[in-house]
Order: C-alpha cells, then sequence, then structure tokens
C-alpha cells in the first residue's frame, strides 16, 4: 500500500520550467532571507561600481574630446571661438570661486576671533586647516582647565564662602537641594 505525502513547503530547488534557482535553505528548510539581503548587498555595491567606474571613462571620454576640439580649432587658427568658450568657462566659475574666497574670509575670522588676543598675531600666518587645529587645541586645553582647576589656586575661607560661593549656590537651590545641604550650608556660618 503507497501512500502519497505531500508537504506544505513547495520545492524550491525547480521552477516550473526546469531551471534551479539559487535559493539557500536554513537548516530548518525555510528561506534564507539574512543570506538573500547579504548577497543583494552585494550586487548593489558591484553595480555602484560599476556606474562609478562608468562615470569616470564618460568624464575622460569628454575631457578629451574637450582637448581635441581645442586643438582642432588652433590648427585652423579660429582662437576667437577658443577664446569664447574659455570665457564661458570663467562666467561660470568666476561667482563659484568669490563665494568660496568669502567662505575663506569668513572662516578666518571666525576662527580668530575665537582666539585670545595673545595668541591672534601668531595665528594670523597660519592656513585656516592649522589654525582651526590651534583654535580647537586651545578651546580644549582651556575646558580640561575649566574642569580641573589648578591645585596652586587659593581656596576660599570660611567668611567669603558664607559671602560669596555658598550663599550664591544657597539662594539659587531647590528646595530638595538646600534640605540636601544643609548641613554644609550651617557650618558656613559657624565660627571656626
Amino acid at each position: 500500500m503507497e501512500t502519497d505525502v505531500t508537504t506544505d513547503k513547495p520545492d524550491l530547488s525547480q521552477q516550473g520550467d526546469g531551471h534551479q534557482q539559487d535559493v539557500e535553505l536554513d537548516s530548518h528548510g525555510d528561506v534564507d532571507y539574512k543570506a538573500k539581503y547579504l548577497a543583494e548587498i552585494e550586487n548593489a555595491k558591484k553595480q555602484r561600481a560599476r556606474a562609478q567606474d562608468a562615470e569616470s571613462k564618460l568624464d575622460g571620454i569628454k575631457t578629451n574630446q574637450e582637448k581635441a576640439k581645442q586643438e582642432q580649432l588652433k590648427e585652423q587658427g579660429k582662437f576667437k571661438e577658443i577664446a569664447e568658450g574659455l570665457q564661458q568657462k570663467v562666467d561660470i566659475l568666476e561667482p563659484i570661486a568669490n563665494k568660496w574666497t568669502e567662505f575663506e574670509t569668513s572662516e578666518r575670522e571666525r576662527l580668530l576671533n575665537l582666539l585670545p588676543e595673545e595668541h591672534r598675531s601668531k595665528a594670523e600666518s597660519l592656513d585656516n586647516g592649522n589654525l582651526e587645529f590651534l583654535v580647537n587645541s586651545v578651546t580644549a586645553k582651556e575646558i580640561v582647565e575649566d574642569q580641573n582647576p589648578s591645585p596652586q589656586a587659593p581656596s576660599a575661607s570660611p567668611s567669603s564662602q558664607i559671602r560669596g560661593e555658598t550663599m550664591k549656590n544657597f539662594t539659587k537651590m531647590s528646595d530638595e537641594e538646600r534640605k540636601a545641604n544643609w548641613d554644609e550650608i550651617m557650618s558656613g556660618y559657624l565660627k571656626s
């Protein structure tokens, strides 16, 4: 007695026309979507690389054609057409160059204004990249000094703490902070 065994899962190894599909199955016989996803990413990377190569080749061809056209015009003595073509390029590129110069100047002024006055005269001769590095290092040093005060700094006397910092902080504290720091606040008022 023969029984027909049917499965709920279709046979993914063959399509209706007899061609094999490139499908990976995991240990349970299901489709491995992660592998398909990773394969699709690799395919997209390859396509992008091909497109970039094609674009760079096209740019090279256009450049070579432009050079050949310039040479042909020179041979024919059509310098007026060459000059007109170059003037068109200048007209297009000149506003871009002016904007870039304005940007560099404003960026330089901004960076110089961030430096302390004693460093500005020395820093004026630096290019923008080095100037930015200097500003970042000076400001980083100031931040570190602000976070870690020098050990030579004199500590405040109790009376100055009462009149100065503690009282200032005391007036700005919330009720919960005052309750938590009440002993410290009161110790500032006690005579030593």
